[in-house]
């Protein structure tokens, strides 16, 4: 009773000595909290504000129906919107617009107000005179636009879509429950008058009457038309979108978690050693009652609090964090799944409540096993006044056995194997986890071995330093494990990110063999390039050849987000010359139509070569030859009927794209125009003749005008570049801080074990080493320790990265690629390291001689 009653404040005021250690200790805690929460807030504001705007856009619609790239025709509005299962349907323009003297880029919205109000009301603007919702010269915009244009009501903004530009009058705001992105919306009329496209509209939006069951719906629908509509449900959208994100949103996730990991390992070796220090402090408690629970309780008390201040500490960082990114870089953390979208910060209690459970238990677990050493250790042996270290109690019967660092191997090993749940790799996730935990459990005896292999030199500062080190491989692990944690992640991140960055660019060079790429860039997404355009490209001086590409969405999977149909100008016996296959059927059966699915699609979809798959051709592919100026020019325009919708194709190899996330199908163009009888083109690859100037050729294309991007294969790469850079830099920004937990804690156990030895210290300095041996024997044992992190961590690194670029990659997002090595970068990563842990020696060590450390041996006598 007397020690437990003494506990408290003795052990408070004991532990306030360490006050630094355990800052450093509620520090990495927070660092983890916070980065979880922010990624947490950012992606759950994102996807929030995402679905919000779809269910906005959609209201209470049943159905979205949709035609090609080109649109809806009228024809099939009028038809559906007198079909008896229909209550209402709201046809909607949507164009890509340049708004305001910035032209800035904005999505505009053309509604029937009449038949919009009663399914999406919130696309209707609060205008001070009602009839302003029905005018074609108004216009309403969202707080977001008007925020950004710095606009008033009643004042004029020019609006621009392909080239085309008109003023409109501001007539009001769209409603609070408007999506918070840049949008603004007009009469339909007004939407068609920009556009030029009086015969089509983007989308129709359906609500059933009451009773009619949708699927049934559908198939009425699709049986009626002439033409293969695309026919979504608004919560099937909202999924296929999110599902779109969701791997790389929970891989940021787990990552954030593994920086919470690494602050774990510290606050473990921190309290390992505080306890080291306090050892006496508590034998002495220990001899006047305490009982060993009370004694557990009391440190592991100590931790929870760490853990719970760090914990707080991090929600509000966390928050500030996610406020800024939003605020500053928006919602889609670089990977560009949300570009466009404003979302405010969404708080979630339960999400705080989760991520500051994990703060704590992250402190509990680390506090865990210092605690449980403390409670071991007999009083009588405790009360010497010499402060090795804790530990040999717990750490030698469980931490120390080859047997449990093998188990976590082959647990992992099994766990690779698991397909992916859920969509998720979380068999991976768990194998990760399972190689981290073999690393530490079996770094005491990897240390041990590494250091004997050193020579014993004869220096004598030198022989003291290994000699030590060998002898005291369990200190030198505690004070390794979070930065052998933060290396190994480090080390896997940067191979699978060289490896990526590396098989991005042979991907390029390969996809890029021309000189001079075109890109249409129709504000409603139809392309330009058509048939008589192609003609002149074709004949343009100096050009020697060119390929047409003809892009169109498919819908494989309503749960899934399109597939791209790329129709390339090439045959099958060249298509292994344009495309990066990684396997190739080399005998096609007669009579079959082939295509080449992507990497992605393949894992996507379970697509195998030598398979048949239904490919619906939607929407009136076709249909665009109707606009097309060849086709009214008297060429036929063949239409599919509605049991051509999906036509059987062979799949006749597989290659690798990066470009299209959801997946992609290549098709020969000659076969897709067969099929659709569309002969437009959205892109162009075109070849020199020799010695050609591209600048000349360049400008005898500027009759295309702004619709069409053009641009050498060097500057694509160096966007891709730029984007692929800043995809990953919330990557690398969470490296940085795993690495800075694992330095500190690194930094912490060197200074802690520089502390605990003044009096062996004072020894050697009685028998004779001079304060410049001392400083090298300590300046050793810090470039030793963290060389031998070094090690332990690139090594397991490696194995990670194999789990990274193998088993979480493919199965996250069904991208393969090489393996490419970042020596340079790897090197230069380790040297920092070392030369940090070589500082932190070194000032510990000048702290400690400044003191008079013979004085200290007689603290013994």
């Amino acid at each position: 009773m007397i020690g437990a009653a003494l506990a408290g404040p003795f052990g408070w005021k004991s532990a306030w000595r360490f006050r630094a250690r355990l800052a450093l200790s509620l520090t990495a805690v927070a660092i983890g909290v916070a980065i979880g929460y922010a990624v947490h807030l950012i992606n759950t504001s994102a996807v929030e504000e995402f679905a919000r705007g779809l269910r906005a856009m959609s209201g209470t619609a049943d159905l979205v129906v949709r035609g090609s790239r080109a649109g809806l025709l009228l024809d099939v509005f009028v038809k559906l919107a007198r079909d008896p299962l229909v209550a209402v349907a709201s046809p909607v323009i949507e164009l890509d617009a340049r708004v305001g003297p910035a032209r800035k880029r904005v999505s505009v919205i053309g509604i029937d107000a009449l038949r919009a109000g009663t399914i999406a009301p919130a696309l209707l603007g609060e205008a001070s005179e009602q009839l302003d919702v029905l005018r074609d010269d108004t216009i309403f915009l969202s707080a977001t636009l008007a925020s950004e244009l710095n606009v008033q009501v009643g004042g004029n903004v020019d609006v621009e879509v392909e080239g085309v530009a008109r003023a409109f009058r501001i007539a009001g705001w769209l409603s609070a429950q408007a999506p918070e992105a840049m949008l603004a919306v007009i009469d339909i009329a007004a939407a068609q008058g920009l556009s030029g496209a009086y015969d089509r509209i983007s989308r129709l939006d359906i609500r059933l009457r009451e009773g009619v069951a949708v699927p049934a719906a559908i198939a009425q629908f699709q049986a009626q038309s002439p033409l293969a509509l695309s026919i979504e449900q608004p919560d099937e959208i909202e999924q296929a979108s999110a599902r779109l994100s969701r791997a790389y949103r929970v891989n940021l996730t787990v990552l954030a978690l593994m920086a919470l990991f690494t602050g774990a390992l510290l606050v473990f070796s921190c309290e390992a050693l505080m306890a080291s220090r306090r050892r006496a402090e508590l034998a002495l408690l220990r001899v006047l009652g305490m009982t060993r629970a009370e004694v557990i309780r009391s440190l592991l008390r100590q931790s929870a609090i760490v853990g719970i201040a760090g914990s707080i500490v991090g929600l509000l960082l966390g928050a500030l964090i996610a406020s800024l990114a939003l605020r500053y870089g928006g919602g889609d953390l670089g990977a560009g799944y949300y570009r466009g979208v404003q979302p405010g910060l969404s708080v979630s209690i339960g999400a705080a409540i989760t991520f500051m459970a994990c703060g704590i238990a992250a402190a509990l677990l680390g506090g865990a096993m210092p605690a449980l050493d403390a409670a071991r250790v007999a009083p009588a042996r405790a009360l010497r006044s010499t402060p090795d270290l804790l530990g040999a109690s717990v750490l030698q019967r469980t931490v120390l056995r080859w047997t449990s660092a093998i188990a976590f191997l082959v647990l992992a090993t099994l766990l690779v194997r698991l397909p992916p749940l859920l969509d998720l790799p979380l068999g991976g996730y768990g194998a990760i986890a399972c190689v981290l935990f073999a690393a530490l459990v079996s770094l005491p005896p990897l240390c041990a071995w590494i250091l004997r292999l050193l020579p014993h030199g004869r220096d004598l500062a030198f022989w003291l330093v290994t000699t030590r080190l060998r002898r005291a491989p369990l200190e030198a692990s505690i004070s390794l494990a979070a930065m052998v944690a933060a290396v190994s992640l480090t080390v896997a991140m940067a191979i699978m990110v060289g490896s990526f960055r590396g098989s991005l660019l042979q991907w390029l060079d390969r996809l890029l063999p021309a000189d001079l790429y075109l890109r249409s860039t129709g504000a409603d997404d139809r392309p330009r390039l058509g048939a008589a355009d192609q003609t002149r490209i074709a004949a343009t001086s100096g050009v020697r050849s060119v390929e047409f590409l003809r892009m169109e969405p498919v819908m494989l999977d309503p749960s899934r987000p399109r597939v791209s149909l790329l129709a390339r100008d090439v045959d099958r016996s060249s298509i292994a010359e344009r495309l990066p296959l990684l396997e190739r059927r080399v005998a096609i059966p007669a009579g079959v139509i082939p295509v080449w699915p992507s990497e992605v699609a393949a894992g996507l979809y379970g697509l195998r070569v030598g398979q048949t798959m239904a490919l619906p051709l939607a929407g009136a592919v076709s249909d665009f030859a109707a606009i097309d100026s060849t086709a009214r020019a008297g060429e036929p325009a063949s239409r599919l009927g509605p049991n051509d919708a999906a036509r059987a194709v062979f799949i006749a190899g597989i290659w690798r794209d990066y470009g299209r996330p959801q997946g992609a199908i290549v098709i020969e163009r000659s076969q897709y125009i067969a099929l659709t009888g569309d002969r437009a083109a959205d892109d162009a690859a075109i070849w020199f003749e020799r010695d050609e100037d591209a600048a000349r050729v360049t400008e005898s294309l500027a009759w295309l005008g702004s619709q069409v991007l053009m641009a050498t294969p060097g500057e694509i790469k160096r966007a891709s570049v730029q984007i692929f850079d800043r995809t990953f830099a919330v990557t690398y920004a969470l490296e940085a801080v795993a690495v800075l937990i694992g330095v500190a804690g690194l930094s912490a156990g060197i200074s802690a074990s520089v502390a605990m030895r003044r009096k062996e210290l004072g020894m050697l300095r009685h028998f004779g080493l001079s304060r410049a041996q001392l400083m090298r024997l300590l300046v050793g044992e810090g470039v030793a320790l963290s060389g031998v992190g070094a090690i332990v961590g690139s090594v397991t690194g490696v194995v990670l990265s194999w789990i990274l670029i193998e088993v979480v990659n493919r199965q996250s997002f069904h991208w393969g690629m090489d393996m490419h090595w970042p020596v340079g970068t790897l090197i230069g990563f380790i040297a920092a390291l070392i030369g940090v842990a070589a500082l932190a020696a070194a000032l510990s060590a000048r702290r400690v001689m400044g003191e008079d450390l013979v004085r200290s041996v007689r603290e013994d006598w």
